[in-house]
């Protein structure tokens, strides 16, 4: 069986530093793009999805994929780690994926989301997923999200803090973050 849940938003597309309209951009600029629509949907992650997110990895350097991981690969340790795994769907392309792992009924679970078109960085994409995910987890029950960030990484950080989530922790090699399911709001 198949899930698919869609969430359609208007967002303003907001040109990052490189002046190309892709790529983190934790504040707006002075200069944007006019509003457009992007339709959002989560759908059950496939192997075929993973096939072309390693190699859209590997075309642009994205060290987020271990070496040596195939599509095959990838699609199975999705379903091995997450308890629900996503493939990320924007304007009906798959961007990226998304995954519930460690859910304890009425208490917490971890979230991870990760955009592999980099054409399709910035445009809220992980966003309207986050909410979707987040959705999902507040009608089973739980209350808390948590995020992991490695070391370094100041885009991703940046997205779970826009998102409304706060650090909770700092390690050697990663950075804890969490949020509220019932008081967090998007603006």
């Amino acid at each position: 069986m198949q899930t698919i849940i869609s969430l359609t938003t208007e967002i303003t597309l907001p040109l990052a530093g490189n002046g190309q309209g892709i790529g983190p951009c934790l504040k707006p600029t002075k200069k944007s793009a006019p509003a457009m629509e992007i339709g959002v949907s989560l759908r059950t992650v496939r192997v075929t999805d993973c096939r072309r997110f390693v190699r859209q990895a590997a075309e642009a350097g994205d060290a987020i994929i271990p070496e040596g991981f195939s599509g095959i690969s990838l699609w199975w340790w999705m379903r091995r780690r997450f308890d629900m795994a996503y493939c990320i769907l924007a304007d009906g392309k798959p961007r990226g994926i998304a995954g519930i792992y460690d859910a304890k009924p009425d208490m917490t679970a971890w979230v991870g989301l990760a955009i592999f078109d980099s054409t399709g960085r910035g445009l809220g994409a992980g966003s309207s997923a986050l909410r979707l995910l987040a959705g999902i987890m507040r009608n089973s029950g739980v209350q808390r999200l948590f995020a992991g960030v490695e070391a370094g990484n100041e885009a991703g950080l940046g997205f779970w803090i826009k998102n409304g989530f706060s650090v909770s922790a700092r390690e050697k090699t990663k950075t804890i973050l969490s949020a509220d399911l019932y008081t967090l709001s998007w603006r």
